[in-house]
């Protein structure tokens, strides 16, 4: 006699249920994971179509000290793309003001308030420029993986996780809300829905650094295919600035490395 005729009734519609119930979750997980890739596609998609871009943005950091007390920076801030080699941001914030140019050959840092600036020679891209940003420079750009050639590839790199959340809203503007898990980051973005999926919101936490800081980013007066004059990638240095290193401007970085190590300044 088979093994079903020896459980009662009542356990067997049990497990049959259990079952089901799992094969639903699961079922609903992978058409999740595909909606948020989809979303992602699209913005992807959006953005490498677009050669020239111009916003404004408001950004973020919190850091959580070794005394566990959640801090927050801030900061606004104008930007000019023009892909695959020009860019241009300047950043104002209680941490200090940063102006970044790259004109397709020469990137330069200036720090308005401290009349210094560097210059990193020999880049060639507006991916090589971030990748040397954060590698070896240690700035790190939340946001810019959104600057890349090959946006969808960047930002699904060892991907583990992909989730969609609903709908959101972000400065008025309905947006798709879509999460996203590797080994090193959480992230999410809010990505206006349709015909023009912009992002509007970018959510990135480093669970790998110290603090755990959290970065937030959001876009403002998106414009597309803008005429930008050439000048405006290039650095004129005031004639009181003084040229330093890299190294001079980091404390104009998005937050004061003090408050990670909860530090007096």
């Amino acid at each position: 006699m088979g093994r079903k005729a020896w459980l009662p009734a009542w356990l067997w519609v049990l497990l049959t249920s259990a079952v089901l119930v799992t094969t639903a979750q699961s079922a609903l997980a992978a058409s999740s994971a595909d909606q948020a890739r989809s979303v992602l596609t699209s913005m992807a998609t959006y953005l490498e179509r677009h050669k020239t871009i111009e916003f404004t943005f408001d950004s973020s950091i919190e850091v959580i000290t070794p005394e566990i007390e959640k801090i927050q920076y801030t900061s606004s801030g104008h930007a000019f793309v023009e892909r695959p080699d020009k860019i241009r941001v300047a950043r104002r914030g209680g941490t200090g003001e940063l102006d970044l140019y790259f004109d397709g050959n020469t990137a330069t840092l200036y720090g308005p308030g401290i009349k210094t600036y560097a210059q990193i020679p020999n880049v060639h891209s507006i991916d090589q420029l971030v990748d040397l940003m954060e590698h070896r420079y240690g700035f790190a750009g939340p946001g810019a993986d959104l600057l890349l050639s090959n946006v969808y590839q960047a930002l699904t790199a060892d991907v583990l996780t992909a989730r969609y959340l609903g709908v959101g809203v972000v400065g008025g503007v309905i947006c798709d809300h879509v999460a996203f898990r590797n080994k090193e980051t959480d992230w999410q973005v809010w990505v206006q829905i349709r015909p023009n999926p912009i992002p509007r919101k970018y959510v990135i936490i480093r669970k790998t650094l110290a603090a755990a800081p959290e970065y937030t980013v959001v876009v403002r007066d998106w414009k597309t295919g803008v005429k930008i004059n050439p000048s405006t990638f290039v650095f004129k240095p005031p004639s009181d600035a003084k040229k330093g290193t890299v190294g001079d401007l980091s404390g104009l970085d998005e937050y004061p490395h003090q408050a990670a190590s909860g530090t007096e300044q």
